[in-house]
């Protein structure tokens, strides 16, 4: 929707615009995904990630400066018009190279098999929610926030993205999964979270200590 609407915008909204638009965008997705899967052992799950995630922060910088110069009379220049062109294929090309493949491969190998199908499917629901909210709030945004606007906020939650996952995600090519709850442990924000949990145990069980 949201591809449509940007094409629609810069002047490309005839139905065969649109279909060849289309047909780029899905070979190019097609042509990334098919380099991740043959490289990903080579490069590692993480590495990926991070890198597509920052392509697609890049390119939604330049959909925001490809915005931002539209003048009073709502028209963009031709430079314009060819930098929004290049971000949405940079984003598509970003979304194969990290979520697109990724996300399914990395949720199950950090999930033990007992929980495993419903972390899958809790993740596609999380994934479509997401889509769903990015289609219904791009052009709600734009017309109250300017049209620029919703590509800075896109890029600073996919900003947050890359935070956590440097922070949260670990390495899981190769390794088992004792190998990488290890990881995990390592990890400062689970160390954390662990010492929480920990500490709502033993108050529980002090306060009945006291009390016998």
């Amino acid at each position: 929707i949201i591809r449509v609407a940007i094409f629609a915008q810069i002047g490309f909204d005839s139905n065969i615009a649109t279909l060849i638009i289309t047909v780029l965008l899905g070979l190019v997705k097609f042509i990334v995904t098919c380099c991740v899967i043959w490289k990903i052992d080579h490069f590692g799950r993480k590495p990926l990630l991070l890198y597509g995630t920052g392509v697609i922060i890049l390119s939604l910088f330049i959909l925001f400066i490809a915005y931002a110069s539209i003048d009073e009379d709502g028209l963009m220049s031709s430079l314009g018009k060819g930098m929004a062109i290049a971000g949405v294929f940079g984003v598509a090309a970003g979304y194969a190279a990290s979520f697109g493949p990724l996300v399914w491969l990395l949720v199950s190998e950090l999930f033990p098999s007992n929980i495993r199908g419903r972390a899958l499917g809790l993740s596609n629901i999380f994934g479509y929610l997401s889509a769903t909210v990015v289609s219904y709030t791009f052009l709600s945004w734009q017309n109250t926030m300017g049209s620029s606007a919703p590509f800075a906020i896109y890029g600073m939650l996919t900003t947050l993205f890359i935070v956590f996952s440097c922070v949260a995600m670990p390495e899981t090519g190769g390794k088992d999964f004792d190998q990488i709850g290890e990881q995990l442990d390592q990890m400062l924000i689970w160390n954390i979270c662990q010492r929480r949990r920990s500490l709502s145990v033993l108050v529980p069980i002090e306060s009945n200590l006291e009390i016998v």
